[in-house]
């Protein structure tokens, strides 16, 4: 940097941890603090999802039918959205959850049961013995 005559960092190249006023002092218990990291991300996630549309539109502006096809599909994750987000369908929200599953991981959800450890045998008071003797001792 002295070799470009730079004498300040310029503000772009400065991450947000490093400044003093990334989070709001709170004043209460109750009171939530600003994190700007995750507001960054979700800026940076709608930036995202924006230019994936206009680049949808702009490959399927040479026809009609591509046009219409678009329209469905978008559509159709709008009616998905809704009832995903539909406070009325709260207990189908698992079936949701498991139909994600399966569409991310390819494999539905596996109930488990786990059942505790069996009790050690070798640990006990300080006047028993530690260890268990074997036949061989």
């Amino acid at each position: 940097m002295k070799g470009k005559s730079i004498s300040e960092i310029p503000n772009p190249y400065i991450l947000n941890r490093w400044r003093k006023d990334v989070l709001k002092i709170a004043s209460t218990i109750n009171d939530v603090l600003d994190d700007a990291s995750k507001y960054d991300m979700k800026k940076q996630l709608v930036c995202d999802v924006w230019s994936k549309i206009f680049s949808w539109v702009s490959l399927s502006d040479q026809s009609e039918d591509d046009l219409s096809k678009l329209i469905r599909t978008l559509s159709s994750f709008e009616e998905q959205m809704m009832t995903k987000n539909n406070p009325k369908n709260a207990a189908s929200s698992k079936e949701v959850k498991d139909a994600d599953i399966q569409v991310l991981v390819g494999l539905n959800e596996v109930d488990l049961n786990i059942s505790p450890p069996n009790q050690c045998l070798n640990k006990g008071s300080a006047r028993s013995s530690k260890w268990l003797k074997s036949a061989k001792e």
